[in-house]
């Protein structure tokens, strides 16, 4: 298990404690995972005091100086008044000297790289963390919007129908205010008083109700869509703000720091190669005095002149060659590592503020499912309030219907007793046709025939088709003719429909919900209520094809199958 801090992206070192050797034994056996730690505190846009602990500081180790040393600065015009013994000591030191410079230069670059290649790590580490907050923001994201889709077209249809039975309510009232109930429809009718001759469908409705009703629902449905669209609005914020976050590169920079890296390493390297040389250069320089004062010569050979000259120009090569490259390769390091520095803390300081804005939009989102609950079951609230809106919407078309049901039933039930008779004469002829048949076996067979068979001289059966349960002269006389008066009834008052229910339209009827959806001039209820007489009409006077059809199929049915287990046995 490894555990990190989001922020940083450094290591949690962490002791796990295990009560019992089961316990041991399954975190032994479970995979290997990642947890990332997240501030609370640094989740907070307004929360600036925290942000100094995560700066990162370069860590640079002390600058090493490398003297100018040479142990000769102009060549001897003579060696006889050198002292060999001090002469080879200051050599041995010289090289020393620069062979502990070398091994101080790779110290700090060993030091640095590594420094390097942690800050690269973390960075790592802060992207990986920073995907994963993003990959649980897409997809709280993804729900919401699925969420806010459902109750979104369900609000848009329940405001629509609202607002359109808001509109047409004046064009209800009047319709209803026209259409008389016809008489045949009043003999049952309960609460008539007799002194009165005709009533209106508008008699059992409560006007001013209606009207005061329409105003609440105006108000009502006004602050559900200003709801709706608020919403609406969150929900767009979150999805715009987490495809940014999505679409936003944020390893921009790692190939820059790849490059740096590689070239740090092969810096270091060089290094590495330049201090083998000057550990081996004062190992051979440490033999070759050993010799030359083992050799406790007092006067200065050829050779030993030569190993002399020869340790000066090696210590020339190591003081202006060598130890000047390990500072060129030392000083680019260090400017390495103050950009890691930098592109660490720009990291950093894009990923608190990354992680504060998904913290923000996860606020929304927390927020948005009570929000969907609370928005849909006060649509479903309201529209059971104002149901009265939907009844004298209805009403209208209900009584249009029950016209045609009436004349669909009476037609009905003349339907099945001229089918039914059909079927009967249909039945009597084929009996007729097996009774002669019968006749004839008995005249022209039986008497040759010795046995007797009392059986063969039944009639054939009789199938009798009956109706039962015919109480059309229970409804009122409605023929289609009523539908055919009724519909030129409403083409009649049309105009004047229109007419008078724009001139009592107030503007509580033409509230903002039209902006949902703006109700068309052939959208009103008259049209309505015309088409579907026209449909049910088309019903009745298709009953017969219908019955035929169906007929026809169920034979067609029987046939077919009859036919496919005949095949079959044969």
């Amino acid at each position: 298990m490894k555990i990190y801090r989001a922020e940083t992206g450094t290591r949690f070192r962490v002791r796990n404690t295990f009560e019992s050797l089961n316990d041991l034994k399954e975190e032994l056996e479970q995979d290997e995972y990642i947890i990332f730690l997240f501030d609370r505190e640094l989740l907070d846009i307004n929360n600036t005091n925290n942000r100094e602990s995560l700066i990162e500081v370069s860590s640079l180790e002390p600058p090493i100086i490398v003297p100018a040393t040479s142990i000769r600065s102009q060549k001897h015009s003579t060696w006889n008044n050198i002292n060999l013994s001090d002469e080879c000591g200051a050599y041995v030191n010289l090289f020393q000297t620069h062979h502990s410079h070398g091994q101080s230069f790779i110290k700090s670059a060993i030091t640095h790289v590594e420094f390097c290649e942690r800050l690269y790590q973390e960075q790592k580490i802060q992207l990986m963390a920073l995907e994963v907050a993003i990959t649980n923001l897409d997809s709280h994201c993804r729900s919401v919007i699925e969420a806010h889709e459902d109750v979104y077209t369900f609000s848009d249809k329940e405001i629509t129908k609202q607002n359109k039975l808001i509109q047409s309510l004046s064009t209800d009232i009047e319709t209803l205010r026209r259409i008389k109930i016809h008489p045949e429809l009043l003999k049952d009718a309960r609460n008539i008083t007799k002194d009165r001759n005709s009533y209106t469908l508008a008699d059992y409705v409560a006007e001013d109700k209606l009207i005061i009703s329409a105003k609440e629902g105006k108000q009502a449905y006004d602050q559900i869509f200003k709801s709706v669209q608020e919403l609406t609005s969150v929900v767009r914020s979150v999805q715009s703000g987490t495809e940014a976050l999505k679409k936003k590169k944020f390893d921009s920079s790692f190939p820059k720091l790849e490059t740096a890296l590689n070239n740090i390493r092969e810096c270091c390297n060089k290094m590495k190669q330049i201090a083998e040389k000057l550990e081996r250069d004062v190992t051979r320089v440490q033999n070759q005095v050993s010799k030359i004062l083992e050799s406790n010569t007092k006067t200065l050979s050829t050779t030993t002149t030569k190993s002399i000259e020869a340790f000066e120009h090696l210590s020339n090569i190591q003081s202006k060659e060598y130890l000047p490259e390990m500072q060129k390769y030392d000083q680019y390091i260090r400017e390495q590592v103050k950009s890691f520095v930098q592109c660490k803390n720009a990291m950093t300081s894009t990923l608190v503020s990354s992680l504060q804005e998904i913290s923000r939009l996860e606020s929304f989102i927390a927020g948005i499912p009570n929000s969907l609950s609370r928005l849909e079951s006060e649509l479903r609230s309201k529209s059971q309030e104002f149901k009265s809106l939907n009844h004298v919407h209805q009403m209208p078309i209900a009584y249009a219907k029950t016209i045609v049901e009436i004349v669909r039933r009476k037609e009905y039930a003349k339907l099945i007793l001229t089918k039914a008779q059909q079927m009967a004469e249909i039945m009597g002829h084929i009996r007729n046709i097996e009774q002669k048949r019968r006749d004839s076996y008995r005249t022209d067979v039986k008497k040759y025939v010795p046995v007797n068979i009392p059986a063969l001289d039944e009639d054939p059966p009789m199938c009798d088709i009956s109706t039962a349960n015919i109480k059309e002269d229970k409804l009122p006389s409605f023929t289609a003719e009523d539908i055919h008066a009724f519909l030129n009834f409403m083409e009649e008052i049309r105009p004047a429909v229109m007419s008078q229910a724009s001139f009592h339209r107030s503007s509580t009827f033409t509230s903002s919900l039209s902006k949902i959806r703006i109700q068309s001039s052939n959208d009103n209820p008259l049209s309505s209520l015309q088409a579907i007489l026209l449909k049910l009409t088309s019903q009745i006077e298709g009953m017969s094809y219908e019955f035929d059809r169906i007929v026809e199929k169920s034979c067609e049915f029987k046939f077919i199958n009859t036919y496919c287990i005949l095949f079959c046995n044969i």
